[in-house]
């Protein structure tokens, strides 16, 4: 069973637990993890999967918020929490946009937009626009075409399945 690249302090490198074990290095505060980098494709992609990730869980907050929101029965508390429900989704919108325009313009080079050309010519054009506009419609657009490239991986992942 392999744990991948390990580096104790001063005991050199090991490639299992067994060797771990057998040499002697069993406690814990005496093993440190290496970061483990991907070895290829779109590094960008993996960053943005994260991003993705919280930007669904948030999506799926302010869902909620709304749900409790709709089941207040006094009207007109019921109007004022969904105005203000409104403003915190869409400044929360704006920060999520952000944070893209900064994750586009911190990896963005021609490296990544060659490993997002092997990905999807449509995506790659998003995504060099979003870097040189970044402006709010180019990188909405880099998500949609982001989203639409998971969506066609899953039917083709279901499509190989059957």
């Amino acid at each position: 069973m392999s744990i991948g690249p390990v580096v104790t302090r001063g005991y050199g490198t090991f490639g299992s637990i067994a060797n771990v074990v057998l040499r002697g290095y069993t406690a814990a505060e005496e093993i440190v993890s290496v970061e483990e980098a991907p070895s290829g494709g779109w590094a960008f992609l993996n960053r943005y999967d994260g991003y993705r990730q919280v930007r669904r869980r948030r999506k799926r907050e302010r869902e909620r918020i709304l749900e409790e929101i709709r089941e207040i029965e006094d009207k007109v508390d019921r109007e004022i929490a969904e105005l203000i429900q409104k403003d915190v989704s869409s400044e929360a919108r704006e920060a999520e946009l952000s944070e893209l325009e900064l994750l586009v313009a911190d990896t963005f080079s021609n490296r990544e937009l060659d490993a997002a050309r092997v990905y999807s010519t449509k995506v790659a054009t998003a995504y060099a626009r979003a870097s040189i506009q970044g402006n709010f419609s180019a990188l909405e657009a880099f998500e949609r075409e982001m989203d639409r490239a998971e969506e066609e991986e899953f039917f083709m992942l279901i499509a190989m399945m059957e």
